[in-house]
Formats: C-alpha cells, sequence, structure tokens
C-alpha cells in the first residue's frame, strides 16, 4: 500500500524460493543474501520485516532462525535471531549448535551464543555452552577469535 508508505513482496509457494532473495548492497556486508517467500518494506522507517527465510549461509556456516523471520533496519542492520539453530560446515554438518542468538554482520562476519551437545571420549553426552565471535579464514570458513565454553 503505497499511500501508508508500506511494500508487500510475496512469492508464490509454486515458484522455488531460491529464485526469490535478497542482497546486501552494503560494502561492509559482502553481498550476504537469503531466500525468503515474503517480505514488507515499511518506507516509514525504511525497516525490512522479512518472513518464511529456510536459512541464511554466513561463510561455511548456515544459520536457521526460529520463526524464519528477520528484520533488516536502515543501513542494512539486521536485528539479532533469536533462538536459531546453525549448522557449522555447510558441507558435512558437523557441528550443530541450537538455542542461539545470533548476530549477522555480514556474508562472512557473524558472532553467536549457542548450545552445542557432544559426547566425550568415556561416552558421558555433555553440554557446552559457547559465546563466540568468530571470524573467517581465506576459504570462508569460520573458526573462533574467543575461545570461551562453559561445560553445563
Amino acid at each position: 500500500d503505497i499511500k501508508k508508505k508500506k511494500i508487500n513482496f510475496r512469492t508464490p509457494v509454486s515458484k522455488p524460493i531460491e529464485n526469490t532473495y535478497f542482497v546486501s548492497t552494503h560494502p561492509d556486508q559482502d553481498s550476504l543474501q537469503f531466500s525468503s517467500r515474503e517480505a514488507l518494506y515499511d518506507l516509514n522507517d525504511y525497516t525490512l520485516y522479512i518472513n518464511q527465510i529456510p536459512h541464511i549461509d554466513v561463510a561455511d556456516s548456515r544459520i536457521f532462525p526460529d520463526s524464519g523471520k528477520a528484520i533488516v533496519r536502515a543501513d542494512a542492520v539486521m536485528d539479532p535471531l533469536k533462538n536459531a539453530k546453525i549448522a557449522m560446515d555447510t558441507a558435512n554438518k558437523w557441528h550443530n549448535f541450537y538455542k542461539a542468538n545470533v548476530g549477522i554482520m555480514g556474508r562472512y562476519n557473524f558472532g553467536a551464543d549457542a548450545y552445542y551437545d557432544y559426547t566425550d571420549k568415556s561416552g558421558k553426552k555433555n553440554t557446552a555452552y559457547f559465546h563466540e565471535k568468530s571470524a573467517v579464514d581465506y576459504a570462508h570458513r569460520i573458526f573462533s577469535q574467543h575461545n570461551r565454553a562453559l561445560i553445563i
């Protein structure tokens, strides 16, 4: 509704979602992009409300928004994603984190705090809580800048 300064974007379910995506043009975000079926752009406050996001790829990680929603504000600032899931090493999905609070800063940059379940060498299952600021190497693989984990 242009009178209300709001623009709706919708893609029919019959169309592949991969053909409908948003791409950041912000110079610090390295063309961050992700698919979505619908969004609302509010021209009053320059905020984009995006729905039905299956995942957001950042470096070699895949982030799954809990609600499938994201909010992008003026200057391409994305609100933190709450209760998301993260699969790191997208080729093999070796590491799966949950209950993640994720701040996405660009195509190769995010930070998160999350839980990770693992089994130690004695076979005991454990949960670790990570609070990380990630970085990316030359091959666009995520690694930790701060190694902070709390074993629960």
